[in-house]
């Protein structure tokens, strides 16, 4: 079993970069729901992809002008041609536009850092399980005397 602590290696080493691309992202999310400007915004049409996702074509007023924005959109949310959405755009760039809901915003990266967690629990998990099952040593086995 020479291969075990390769597979432990690279298990961790998987978790660990769940875990920086999750907070990464989360950051990102975070960052741009600051520095983002709200809007609501005017749903001209919403295409899906063949995974799920979509993208819906926005209208909104920014300072001094009407903009039209293409947004990405998660796989359950379906928002029809007419319906009126929450929208965080920036400043400097009002194309670059998020539909500003929870579930728009944080439901992924929340699904991505869960799965890391647990998956670095287990590893960890596993990890204690490997040397609490090795026999004690000396020095443990004079004191149980």
């Amino acid at each position: 079993m020479a291969d075990r602590p390769r597979f432990r290696t690279l298990g961790f080493t998987f978790g660990v970069l769940f875990l920086v691309a999750a907070f990464i992202w989360l950051g990102e999310e975070i960052r741009f729901g600051s520095i983002g400007q709200s809007a609501k915004a005017v749903v001209l049409n919403h295409q899906r992809t063949r995974r799920g996702n979509g993208y819906a074509m926005v209208e909104f007023e920014a300072p001094g002008q009407t903009v039209k924005a293409r947004v990405r959109t998660i796989f359950y949310f379906d928002p029809t041609p007419g319906e009126i959405v929450p929208l965080l755009y920036r400043a400097n760039e009002p194309t670059d536009a998020r539909i500003d809901t929870f579930e728009q915003r944080y439901l992924i990266v929340l699904i991505i850092l869960g799965v890391a967690i647990l998956w670095n629990a287990g590893n960890v998990f596993a990890w204690t399980r490997r040397r609490t099952g090795q026999k004690p040593t000396i020095a443990v086995e004079t004191m149980l005397k």
